[in-house]
């Protein structure tokens, strides 16, 4: 007795010519390789700030790169050697952004949140395998990777 389309065909799938044990090998494969490059990719760690006011914008210093100090103390979790503000240079996605949002702040005295790039937590498989990712420190700096205008603090 034939209780499906798939056993009609002769043990074929209803949509392909693919016999159905083989299709559902490749989707399984499909997902364990899909999982295996996501655990395989460095996650981020990142710290905010609470909000704080920019008291100053750093330009230039013979690069295309900004700092901006606050009038709170620096958040430095990684104890980067310089830690007299937050840094972003234009190599970095989001530099226009930042640097427009720093500015906004700077000018209107709106209090932000900044986001600073705190570490990479890489898998212990990857180690070594030429995997390129950003230090938490930038010109000695901690790097800068948001900021967000605020008006009610939080």
């Amino acid at each position: 007795m034939v209780t499906s389309m798939a056993e009609a065909d002769h043990g074929h799938c209803e949509f392909c010519k693919m016999p159905c044990q083989l299709e559902e090998d490749v989707m399984r494969l499909t997902l364990a390789a899909l999982l295996l490059v996501g655990f395989s990719l460095p996650a981020v760690s990142q710290a905010t700030t609470s909000a704080v006011l920019i008291t100053k914008i750093m330009t230039g210093r013979d690069s295309e790169s900004f700092a901006i100090v606050t009038q709170e103390p620096i958040l430095n979790p990684q104890h980067c050697p310089t830690p007299d503000g937050y840094v972003s240079d234009s190599s970095q996605a989001g530099y226009n952004t930042y640097y427009a949002a720093a500015l906004a702040a700077y000018v209107s005295n709106t209090p932000v949140l900044i986001t600073i790039f705190d570490r990479v937590i890489q898998p212990a498989t990857r180690r070594g395998a030429g995997v390129v990712v950003p230090s938490p420190c930038d010109r000695g700096r901690p790097r800068l990777i948001g900021i967000d205008l605020t008006r009610s603090g939080r």
